[in-house]
């Protein structure tokens, strides 16, 4: 943070200074030093998505669905072919509950970015939450085919099974996930 701090006195209308500084208290857990400087990015260069999207995830960690949702629909009207904001509006969605708007979303997400696990673990999620079982188990084996290794996938994917009365898959999917993080509960 010191460096950029640094770098916008040398040049205080440096919106990526703003937004890299934002970025930085964001990590750091100062969600009201990064609001800050993600605003005066945005007022210093309104047509910016990132800070925008940004935003978003600030307002959503801080349970501020609507803004974050208002946030992500100015990133994406900014940049249409945004695979992140699309996301994280359906994260945003899924955390209101409106699951079809979610879903609608994590598709969107997927057209423009198909090989990044977590845009399938969120739709095959999503899925599991309405019931939706064969799509779920099918998303889920998507995301751990790009990501063999993702623990939270196996887990839920197991779950899924279990849901369906298939015990020997999902204890398959559990062993598979205590091997690669034996910690996990």
């Amino acid at each position: 943070i010191k460096e950029f701090l640094i770098a916008l006195k040398l040049n205080p209308e440096n919106t990526e200074v703003h937004n890299n500084i934002a970025n930085a208290y964001h990590e750091k857990g100062d969600a009201d030093k990064a609001i800050e400087h993600y605003q005066i990015a945005l007022k210093l260069k309104p047509d910016f998505p990132e800070p925008h999207n940004d935003l978003g995830n600030i307002y959503s960690k801080l349970g501020r669905f609507d803004d974050a949702i208002k946030e992500y629909m100015i990133a994406i009207k900014l940049k249409p072919n945004y695979a992140e904001a699309h996301n994280n509006l359906g994260n945003a969605y899924a955390m209101q509950g409106k699951l079809e708007e979610a879903i609608k979303e994590y598709m969107i997400a997927i057209k423009l970015k198909p090989d990044y696990p977590d845009l399938h673990y969120n739709l095959a999620f999503t899925y599991s939450k309405q019931g939706r079982f064969e799509e779920a188990i099918n998303e889920y084996m998507i995301a751990i085919k790009l990501k063999p290794d993702y623990i939270e996938a196996h887990y839920n994917l197991g779950l899924v099974y279990l849901e369906k009365g298939l015990k020997d898959k999902a204890e398959e999917e559990f062993k598979t996930a205590l091997k690669l993080r034996p910690d996990f509960t």
